[in-house]
């Protein structure tokens, strides 16, 4: 966002004038409210998390999220926050992705709604079931057909089957007859279990340290006093903003001769394996400590980085996805 090159000035933007602050600080105009917005930072800086408690909210800053291209990070609670939503409020999930051309989260929803057997209302007999959920203004008549369609057909359709724009020579038009359907148990309550509907591992396509220091270079040394090998470049603006013990240290620190470029050192009590992934945590990857496959939690790692957490006064830990859960 940051990199993307001024607009040129013309009557429908802010003038130039009004594109920095008195102190010099660039303004970057978006047309997204301060309420989205103010949701969707706190994703990125170590503060409190946003409260994702409102369905509507949660679909809109996810968009947000999408358009802006945000780390996978708080890409990922939201998404697990919107799959949350989708379990309990199947329809209205759906409408709402089809109002933001969400078709994943469409797809989500409409697989909820089949497991939850909520689509029994059987809409078109009975449309004050469909009255009932708002967002369904939103929804084009073409995604209602095929969202009945992908229920009569108890979700076996083809592979490029969509909601949202519909996809040529997907079956909607042929005779259900003809096409050989699973049909599932009526005391079948599982979840779904395709790919795309799997618990989505937290840690999955976090960024790493390179990629953060790959844009903005690092000012900072963290060592470790036990391991003198342990060397993690970093940001002051980052470790400062996740502790208050961290920002103090950082002000009295000083450039020693054996760091890079003879920037400041700061030496933590901790080893490398928990300074690595208490950084983490700092930039966002709640889930360091959580196998990608097996999704199983390093219990012992946890426990040491909640310690190292409360010695630092690191607040945001104690909030985070993982705790939660």
């Amino acid at each position: 966002m940051f990199s993307l090159p001024a607009a040129p000035a013309t009557q429908t933007v802010i003038p130039d004038d009004q594109l920095t602050l008195p102190d010099g600080s660039p303004v970057i105009p978006v047309t997204e409210t301060s309420k989205v917005m103010d949701k969707l930072l706190r994703l990125v800086y170590p503060v409190n998390m946003p409260s994702l408690d409102d369905v509507a909210e949660v679909a809109e800053v996810l968009l947000v999220g999408r358009k802006y291209q945000m780390s996978s990070a708080g890409m990922s609670v939201l998404s697990s926050a919107f799959d949350k939503f989708a379990s309990s409020l199947p329809l209205r999930c759906f409408a709402l992705a089809c109002k933001f051309g969400m078709e994943d989260k469409a797809r989500r929803a409409a697989k909820c709604l089949l497991t939850k057997k909520a689509l029994s209302l059987k809409m078109s007999e009975d449309p004050s079931d469909m009255a009932s959920v708002p967002e369904v203004e939103h929804v084009t008549a073409g995604a209602l057909f095929r969202l009945q369609w992908y229920s009569r057909m108890r979700g076996n359709v083809a592979e490029f089957f969509q909601f949202i724009d519909r996809s040529h020579d997907d079956g909607t038009t042929e005779d259900s007859s003809q096409s050989p359907v699973s049909v599932p148990s009526p005391n079948d309550e599982s979840e779904p279990t395709d790919d795309d509907t799997k618990l989505e591992p937290i840690i999955a396509g976090w960024l790493t340290f390179s990629a953060q220091l790959d844009r903005i270079p690092a000012d900072l040394h963290v060592h470790s006093s036990i391991d003198s090998t342990v060397d993690l470049p970093a940001h002051k603006l980052v470790l400062a903003l996740s502790s208050p013990v961290l920002a103090d240290k950082i002000a009295r620190s000083t450039a020693r001769d054996d760091s890079d470029a003879g920037l400041p050192v700061i030496c933590l009590s901790e080893d490398g394996e928990i300074l690595q992934h208490l950084l983490q945590f700092c930039y966002g990857s709640f889930g360091s400590i959580i196998d990608s496959e097996s999704l199983d939690l390093d219990s012992d790692m946890f426990v040491h980085i909640i310690r190292a957490a409360q010695r630092y006064s690191m607040d945001k830990i104690q909030f985070t996805p993982i705790i939660s859960q």
